[in-house]
């Protein structure tokens, strides 16, 4: 397990300016995505991915990349995984990403489960979302980068249940952010009594860290491959 830095905590910095606070405050890896100005190209990966690896590697240089968040739209709604006849797509777009994530060296990709869509029951949704979350599974087979996805706020996968079955149904590992959880409701204990119970650790692959004192879930953790500490944005940038 390792601490990494969410570059989408910074939104004004650029990536390069994002790395020099991780280097300055000995965070040893960073996390990368397609939102604020530290955002990758999304064209970029999807038409030249090996050129776009070796374009990232001087911004970051010294660093490990622990993780790459990927979204498939715009927005949360766009070719999101419960929308009917987004699978074929969506999965061309995945081995892409992830000829990009492992010619980068990220060690886990993180894609969300998509939304109740208009006309779509919750359970509908969830349906939909795991049939293609299972078929992003196996793009993901043959890569090094292992494919996670984070249960969020406004998703079909609001709850530890179903976010439990959703991993447990398509084989894709979880990437954990408690504040998701504790919006609804949730104690800050979650991630903590998530990881003890034996047949859910398999799951968690990627976690996140919004308190400034998270040893005591963060040590227990230990079936996830990375940690990412948000928490510094609110620190630094207010």
């Amino acid at each position: 397990m390792r601490l990494s830095l969410a570059a989408w905590s910074f939104p004004s910095l650029t990536l390069p300016e994002v790395a020099a606070v991780a280097r300055a405050i000995g965070v040893a890896a960073i996390d990368i995505g397609i939102d604020g100005r530290a955002a990758l190209s999304r064209e970029g990966i999807l038409t030249r991915p090996e050129r776009a690896a070796a374009d990232l590697a001087p911004q970051v240089a010294g660093l490990g990349l622990a993780n790459l968040y990927y979204r498939f739209g715009a927005g949360l709604a766009e070719r999101n995984l419960a929308a009917p006849g987004t699978i074929d797509a969506n999965r061309a777009d995945l081995e892409r990403v992830l000829t990009f994530a492992d010619a980068a060296g990220i060690a886990t990709v993180f894609i969300l489960p998509g939304i109740v869509n208009p006309g779509q029951s919750r359970d509908e949704a969830a349906r939909a979302g795991i049939d293609s979350l299972r078929a992003l599974a196996g793009v993901a087979a043959p890569f090094r980068a292992r494919l996670c996805f984070e249960p969020h706020v406004q998703s079909w996968c609001e709850s530890p249940a179903l976010a439990l079955r959703a991993a447990r149904d398509s084989g894709v590992g979880l990437a954990l952010d408690h504040a998701h959880f504790v919006c609804l409701g949730l104690s800050y204990d979650f991630p903590r009594l998530l990881c003890d119970k034996g047949a859910v650790a398999r799951h968690p692959k990627h976690a996140g860290q919004r308190r400034g004192t998270g040893r005591e879930w963060v040590g227990r953790c230990g079936p996830c491959g990375s940690v990412i500490a948000p928490v510094f944005s609110h620190d630094l940038n207010g």
